[in-house]
């Protein structure tokens, strides 16, 4: 069992923080403010659902301070002050925007977005000092990418659908409508065209991580009641496959490899101080025995993950930035199995469904720590938060150019060219679409026949293909472990598999294991 003593690790007893209630954080290299807060610490989210059902306030109110909640940075900004901003003007702008929404949402002070919106931004603007200070009074607390004048009441096209529909599909009444419902209603006419579609109403579907909504009928409604009568259908219809079909607990599953913990019980400090994860959550719902299992389960599954990588066991944790939930963002059966959540560099696992996701989800932080380690923020176009992403705007079908030849120009001062130019590979075989049976031609197929955007993101693309390069080097080395990857195999040992598996194939998986290689032992050569 590795040696989990702070002393023997060099970290002191001082290297640890609050990251989380009741969690505890590796403090990194740079310097942080004291107390970091939270906006669960400043506003612990209210029931907003549950107010409109006492008759405290109507569902049209409730929808908004709501969106507004999910719409504010869940934690200050950490860019240093420039010039212009006084110190500390990050920690306190966050602390009266935050302030000011939850005393409005407290009093019930303003009915309407747009009167809300002027009195927030008044209020914040009034604090500042300098025209510096007030073109980011505002966006101090705004989720999302930071830009002069932002707001949390600029809400993204998925807040806005929710907005204009939750309440006629029968929010907050009908339980089976869910607060972050992904299915609802847009309206597509002269000032806001749609390109492809005529004007008219549109059940539509929100695009995980984008903020992007799309229709998913090719014909208009004629009245938004038709529409939100689909949207309903529809909702109900994917919560009741999610319950169905995807997913398991991530407690049940099996697992054969090395007894890295010799049968003892972790407890959550060995686990954060062997591999730094910045802190770890857990539902109201998990019990003292489920909590037990998962930090034995996380504990053993991180341990594989890492020989997979051939890395150290701080790698797990992606060099100290990742925290995990377990059980405690609830609605797992309507929110999906797992999530990565970039602003919060958090992975959460429903305890229903989110058994086998713990690899898939890496690969989403993996995928975004490349693109923080390796790129200046103020180079990237805006709403960049992957490499992968960045990496598919610049693919070319035609081979006429490399990625690396449009993203070179990004990189932070220091990183040599060399390191993103030997990732050409990995991200041209995920984009490859010339074969009809090429992993992204697949996927691709699979989103046509749902009618969205999902399978072939970019995104989604390179965490399947990590979490199968993963899969594989553990069969390898006779490794099985269901906490970490699982479903892959199902999809890969039946007849048909080849022709319809969203997963990477043949001479794709081979290629695919050869490059994510490449990729992890460049990485050991970059100080992350």
């Amino acid at each position: 069992m590795p040696d989990n003593d702070p002393k023997n690790s060099g970290m002191s007893d001082g290297d640890f923080g609050q990251a989380y209630r009741g969690a505890r954080k590796h403090e990194p290299r740079r310097k942080r403010a004291p107390a970091e807060i939270t906006l669960s610490d400043l506003w612990p989210r209210p029931d907003f659902r549950a107010a409109a059902l006492r008759g405290e306030v109507t569902p049209s109110i409730a929808l908004l301070y709501m969106s507004v909640y999910d719409n504010l940075r869940r934690s200050p900004v950490t860019r240093p002050e420039t010039d212009e901003l006084t110190k500390g003007f990050w920690s306190r702008m966050y602390r009266s925007g935050v302030g000011f929404m939850r005393r409005a949402w407290e009093t019930r002070q303003f009915h309407t977005a747009d009167r809300l919106a002027r009195a927030y931004r008044a209020s914040q603007q009034s604090l500042a000092v300098s025209e510096g200070e007030r073109q980011y009074a505002t966006a101090a607390t705004a989720k999302g990418r930071l830009s002069p004048n932002a707001s949390p009441t600029d809400f993204p096209a998925n807040i806005r659908m929710r907005i204009y529909s939750l309440e006629a599909m029968g929010w907050p009444e009908d339980p089976e409508i869910p607060d972050d419902a992904r299915v609802g209603v847009m309206q597509v006419t002269p000032e806001k065209p749609v390109s492809g579609f005529s004007d008219g109403f549109y059940p539509a579907l929100a695009i995980t991580g984008t903020g992007r909504v799309v229709p998913i009928r090719h014909e208009p409604f004629a009245s938004k009641a038709a529409a939100v009568r689909d949207a309903t259908e529809e909702l109900k219809r994917r919560n009741e496959v999610l319950q169905t079909r995807a997913g398991t607990p991530v407690l049940d599953y099996s697992r054969t490899g090395p007894n890295w913990r010799e049968g003892q019980d972790v407890t959550e400090g060995m686990l954060l101080t062997a591999f730094r994860f910045k802190g770890l959550q857990f539902g109201k719902t998990v019990s003292a025995t489920e909590r037990q299992a998962f930090l034995n389960g996380l504990y053993d599954a991180a341990m594989d993950l890492c020989e997979v990588l051939q890395a150290p066991p701080i790698a797990a944790s992606c060099v100290g930035r990742l925290g995990i939930g377990f059980g405690s963002q609830g609605r797992g059966a309507a929110t999906g199995a797992a999530h990565f959540d970039r602003e919060q560099w958090l992975m959460h696992l429903t305890k229903t469904r989110g058994g086998g996701a713990l690899c898939h989800e890496f690969g989403h932080a993996l995928d975004a720590m490349l693109l923080d380690a390796l790129f200046d923020p103020d180079k990237l176009p805006p709403e960049t938060y992957f490499l992968s992403d960045l990496m598919a705007e610049y693919y070319d079908p035609d081979g006429r150019y490399t990625m690396s030849s449009g993203v070179v120009g990004m990189l932070k001062k220091g990183r040599h060219p060399h390191t993103i130019k030997m990732m050409d590979s990995l991200f041209e075989s995920l984009m490859f679409r010339r074969l009809k049976d090429s992993f992204y031609a697949r996927s691709d197929d699979r989103d046509n026949d749902a009618g969205h955007a999902y399978w072939a993101l970019p995104r989604e693309l390179f965490a399947r293909a990590f979490e199968t390069f993963a899969l594989d080097r553990m069969l390898a080395a006779n490794v099985q472990n269901e906490f970490l990857v699982r479903h892959v195999d199902g999809y890969i040992r039946d007849r048909d598999s080849h022709t319809n598996s969203i997963y990477p194939q043949g001479y794709q998986r081979m290629d695919l294991a050869k490059y994510f290689g490449d990729v992890l032992k460049q990485l050991s050569y970059l100080e992350l």
